[in-house]
Formats: C-alpha cells, structure tokens, sequence
C-alpha cells in the first residue's frame, strides 16, 4: 500500500512540474512575439512530441516547412529547443526540460 501511494505521490509531482515548465515556458513564447501564432503552434504540438524534426511537423501540422524552421529557431533563440546533433540536413530539435522530468528517476 505504501509502494502504491509513493508511487502515485512521485505522478502527482510530475504532474506539478511539467504544468509549471509549460506555464513558464509558455510566458516566454508569448514574450518573443516572434512569429507568434505559428510559435505557439509548434510550442503545443511539442508537448505531445518532445523530439522533433521540421518536416515531420510541417506535416502534421499542416504548415509550410520554412514556417515550422522559423518558430523551430525563435524556440531555439528562447532555450526551449535544443537541436540534438550536430547535422546540417534532417536536423532533430528536444524539448530538454520536459524530457527530463520525465527521465527523473529512471
């Protein structure tokens, strides 16, 4: 009983920290004002895909890829994407913070 209430405690934490990263996160993607629509666009869709690649989403997203690389960059330019490897062609872009939240613990 006591494993399961940890266990759900450890969840509810979580949960805690990856509302307050959006929220913050959110702020400052609505303070850069570049951009702004498509940015938050691609803010949202990164929070049910942490790991990201620009023609992937343009894609799923229903938007031009030069669109999708600009907010790709202004979320760059605010610390919110980190691009993942050193590549000139299909670049891969982590949302770190959130990821590792989710990696506590593992």
């Amino acid at each position: 009983m006591k494993a399961v209430a940890e266990s759900v405690q450890d969840a509810i934490d979580t949960i805690d920290l990856l509302v307050a990263l959006h929220e913050g996160d959110y702020a400052r993607v609505l303070g850069a004002k570049k951009s702004l629509k498509t940015t938050v666009q691609v803010f949202e869709y990164i929070k049910k895909n942490p790991i990201i690649d620009i023609k992937k989403t343009s894609t799923e997203l229903g938007l031009a890829f030069n669109t999708v690389s600009k907010a790709v960059n202004n979320l760059m330019e605010i610390e919110i994407l980190r691009q993942t490897q050193n590549a000139s062609r299909n670049r891969c872009f982590a949302y770190e913070e959130y990821l590792n939240i989710l990696r506590k613990d593992t």
